[in-house]
């Protein structure tokens, strides 16, 4: 299975992700900095009525450690059904992290401008 992306001209490596069976794929940032499993909008996490499972402690880019609320969802990812953890973010674009995508290839191609993850 492959997952095909794009990284747009600011250098911004996307991929298309549904997280709800059934609708429409969100617009995703690959996050190689993120060693969690997704990151998502607050708005987003409360609309889907994520269960939360408490607090975790995340180191910012800045160094700075702060506690953020963490929530429990399944998912479907290279047709494997998984229990994932999502941390609430302020930010406006959800985020993948290298958790999810352990035991995949993640390839950014910056000659095509283009990212592919494979099982």
């Amino acid at each position: 299975m492959r997952i095909e992306g794009s990284i747009d001209s600011r250098l911004i490596p996307t991929i298309k992700l549904a997280i709800v069976p059934g609708t429409a794929p969100l617009d995703w940032l690959v996050d190689s900095g993120f060693n969690g499993d997704l990151m998502m909008p607050v708005k987003l996490i409360r609309k889907l009525r994520m269960p939360r499972k408490g607090f975790v402690p995340c180191e910012l880019a800045d160094g700075k450690i702060v506690l953020l609320p963490a929530y429990e969802w399944r998912i479907r990812l290279m047709k494997r059904r998984r229990r994932v953890s999502v941390i609430a973010s302020n930010s406006s674009m959800p985020a993948v992290g290298l958790q999810l995508l352990v035991g995949t290839r993640l390839m950014i191609d910056l000659a095509q401008w283009a990212l592919e993850i494979e099982d």
